[in-house]
């Protein structure tokens, strides 16, 4: 399960093909500082189509801009072919922690080969109502965007952040004030050994700090966000982030 964040889905009155280098974006503002983990779009297929791609970038502008900051992919071989259109959910690789107040977009393309072999998503464009961005229209695979001719319309789209989920820790762990290196010692999260490091300055961009002590977490070698803990002494309460979870221990 995940939790609804930002959204415009009813009113739907029309479509925009998507296929080879047509691509489309629906730029939205995020109504809070929220992670981003995923994205539905009411959409069809007609013809032959087999892969949908959906990314994140910034914004300039109200347009679309810079390089993909996370994506994700999905099947869509076996779309339905209803002109009405279903949500298709597509997950990030990577989740990504939004400003609120900030503006985005959703960047969408297929690998359709024309307008008879693609996908279509439904838009509003009679009267839209959704006030923090406006549908994009791209004919060079993302190089350039046009925000003018849909400037009247907005697809349907839902964006969602991870639930919270709790895990078990279990093992040994001694956590130091101030302490910086490496921390051995047997250390597990669902039975999964992890590894932790602190220090009393910023260990890397994707660390949060509170107070003089910084902390990451790394699981099967791949390092995740530090998302909160409280005052740290020797066996105190540990609360962290990665791969769309949470884990906690009360000691």
């Amino acid at each position: 399960m995940a939790t609804l964040q930002d959204y415009y889905n009813t009113g739907d009155d029309a479509l925009l093909s998507i296929s080879g280098t047509s691509w489309v974006a629906q730029t939205f503002t995020a109504s809070g500082s929220y992670s981003i983990s995923s994205v539905k779009l009411l959409a069809y297929r007609v013809g032959t189509v087999s892969l949908l791609t959906v990314s994140l970038r910034d914004t300039t502008a109200g347009s679309p801009s810079g390089a993909d900051i996370t994506s994700g992919t999905l099947d869509i071989s076996t779309l339905s072919t209803s002109a009405s259109g279903v949500w298709v959910e597509v997950v990030f690789s990577t989740p990504y922690a939004l400003s609120s107040g900030t503006q985005y977009a959703i960047v969408i393309r297929t690998n359709g080969a024309n307008s008879t072999n693609c996908m279509r998503w439904r838009r509003d464009q009679t009267s839209p109502t959704y006030a923090g961005g406006l549908v994009a229209f791209s004919s060079d695979s993302g190089s350039t965007w046009d925000i003018t001719s849909f400037a009247g319309s907005d697809g349907m789209f839902e964006t969602y952040s991870p639930d919270v989920v709790d895990h078990e820790i279990s093992g040994s762990v001694n956590l130091v004030l101030g302490q910086s290196g490496d921390l051995t010692g047997d250390f597990l999260i669902d039975g999964a050994s992890a590894l932790l490091f602190t220090g009393s300055g910023l260990l890397s961009g994707d660390v949060f700090i509170t107070g003089s002590l910084a902390m990451a977490v790394a699981i099967n070698s791949r390092l995740v966000k530090l998302f909160k803990f409280e005052q740290f002494s020797t066996n105190s309460r540990l609360v962290v982030a990665g791969s769309n979870q949470i884990w906690y221990e009360s000691i």
